[in-house]
């Protein structure tokens, strides 16, 4: 059995990915409670029951990309890709969003 499957997330992670780039459509974006007290943007996607917590950088990505209001984010597609980022000193595997070509 694998790690992910004992554990299973609502939000889409790197592992998700599957080491290929996902390109979706915004279905829509709600503010969640993520347990911890603190609220962060959260997308969801057409067709996909998961959806993407977004920290501050994916979050001003998607912003440049399709505007400041994410109203105006519903029916984009973009594109997820795994990668790597440094996190309190260690490397870890994170998602990062691309303009879908």
């Amino acid at each position: 059995m694998k790690v992910n499957e004992m554990f299973p997330s609502k939000y889409i992670a790197n592992g998700d990915l599957q080491g290929k780039d996902m390109t979706l459509t915004v279905n829509y974006v709600e503010m969640e409670d993520l347990g911890d007290g603190e609220k962060k943007p959260v997308v969801y996607f057409d067709g996909h029951n998961k959806g993407l917590v977004l920290n501050r950088t994916n979050t001003k990505r998607v912003a440049s990309m399709h505007g400041n209001d994410t109203d105006g984010w519903i029916g984009q597609e973009i594109t997820l890709y795994p990668t790597e980022t440094e996190f309190k000193g260690d490397t870890v595997p994170c998602i990062r969003i691309r303009k879908t070509t």
